[in-house]
């Protein structure tokens, strides 16, 4: 009870107050469950709302929780209790919040936003606008800017065509920035977009991508959210909508898809304070139905990939069971090759599998959405680095090796499809 108690008092002042969120002295624990009470354990803490870093509540994979500063005793005791084993992977959270922000590099202090140097640092939203509109402005013969729609606030959802040919080839599509606080898939989507278009005419295997399909790409699918982590509140994950009887603000836009949406009885899916809240209805939300509707608007949209972060994952259908899809032998053959690609820059390993039985189920995600609904046989969703020693506070001079490995990674799963088809 005084656990809760705590954790109520300290979530009710996130709720209320709109000044900068401040982590000092929040520490960030992975915590190694062995048996079935530690998984009971565990599940009592998701459902008193600690920031989980990593979701896996079906196996005995470690987990990283972030505990705010005040809680740490009250927290560290309980675990000791169940005899969990546990270590402290961040000892500060503020301090990683600050560096990150401290490399941040304005636009004004850039020879150009298409340096190669815009890469090597996190962006807000309206400099990530403004880079779209360069890149475009600069490859009119290239590239097509696209508004997909209005966010819940009213910020457009930008994205990119990148197309050799007048005529509709096969498509490809990634985004990034779903949830707001995983910045590196905003920072490695960029740096892949922009190497495409830079190296179109140089690098052969980006020339056999364009030769073969159509590339679109959103750097950002969840604007609010996104600006939100950079203005008040840098651990925020979902959108900014307000929920119709609750204090607590905004739905878990990974949650909101149409398929399977109703099916969990969990309460982290049903509750609007928790980060993975569902919203009230399948496609609730405006930024998840903008998305939707244009890709299925697409002409023969062949691959999607969703990118996040973090744990070093390429992840395929199902999410919402543990049935294996009918293309599970497909997705795995693929898979495979993909890690391999990934490894071969920095040697950076990545795991492959469904999403259902590397990390947890869960219902209403986007790529059984697009898997189930639009019949679109490559959906992917990635989690990019690290593999929890920064966590979603991944250090600027990592977005460009994340970027390079995941672009070699992309390529390869791209060039998968194009002999898959020829088979």
């Amino acid at each position: 009870m005084r656990l809760l108690l705590l954790f109520l008092s300290f979530s009710c002042f996130f709720v209320l107050t709109e000044q900068l969120a401040r982590f000092d002295g929040d520490r960030v624990f992975r915590i190694f469950p062995e048996e079935t009470h530690d998984l009971r354990l565990l599940k009592e803490l998701r459902e008193l709302q600690f920031d989980f870093w990593t979701e896996t509540i079906i196996s005995t994979k470690p987990l990283d929780i972030r505990v705010p500063s005040a809680l740490i005793p009250t927290f560290i005791a309980t675990i000791k209790k169940f005899n969990v084993k546990f270590e402290v992977m961040i000892d500060n959270v503020q301090h990683l919040v600050e560096e990150q922000k401290k490399q941040h590099a304005p636009l004004n202090e850039l020879p150009s936003l298409l340096d190669e140097a815009f890469y090597s640092s996190y962006h807000t939203y309206d400099e990530v606008v403004s880079w779209l509109q360069q890149l475009v402005a600069a490859n009119p013969n290239l590239t097509e800017l696209i508004n997909v729609g209005k966010s819940y606030e009213g910020r457009i959802q930008w994205a990119v065509k990148v197309s050799t040919s007048q005529a509709n080839k096969t498509a490809l599509w990634f985004d990034g920035g779903l949830h707001a606080r995983e910045w590196i898939s905003t920072g490695a989507v960029i740096y892949m977009l922009g190497h495409i278009v830079s190296d179109h005419a140089s690098d052969p295997d980006v020339q056999a991508l364009l030769a073969e399909f159509d590339v679109y790409v959103m750097p950002v699918l969840n604007p609010d959210g996104y600006v939100y982590s950079w203005t008040s509140d840098r651990m925020w994950r979902k959108n900014r909508r307000i929920n119709s009887g609750s204090k607590c603000v905004g739905v878990d836009l990974n949650r909101n898809w149409d398929y399977h949406w109703g099916d969990s009885t969990e309460a982290s899916d049903l509750f609007p304070c928790s980060e993975a809240y569902r919203g009230p209805s399948a496609f609730s939300e405006i930024e998840v139905k903008n998305v939707a509707n244009f890709l299925a608007s697409i002409p023969h949209l062949e691959g999607y990939i969703n990118f996040h972060s973090y744990s070093q994952l390429w992840m395929f259908p199902w999410s919402y069971t543990t049935t294996p899809a009918p293309d599970f032998n497909l997705f795995n053959e693929q898979g495979s090759q993909v890690a391999k690609s990934i490894s071969q820059s920095y040697g950076t390993v990545y795991e492959w599998g469904q999403i259902s039985t590397i990390i947890y189920i869960a219902y209403g995600s986007s790529c059984d959405w697009v898997y189930g609904t639009l019949n679109t046989t490559y959906s992917i969703g990635v989690e990019l680095r690290d593999t929890g020693t920064y966590g979603f506070l991944l250090p600027p001079e990592q977005i460009v090796p994340s970027g390079v490995e995941t672009l070699d990674g992309f390529l390869t799963y791209a060039k998968f499809i194009a002999e898959n088809k020829k088979r």
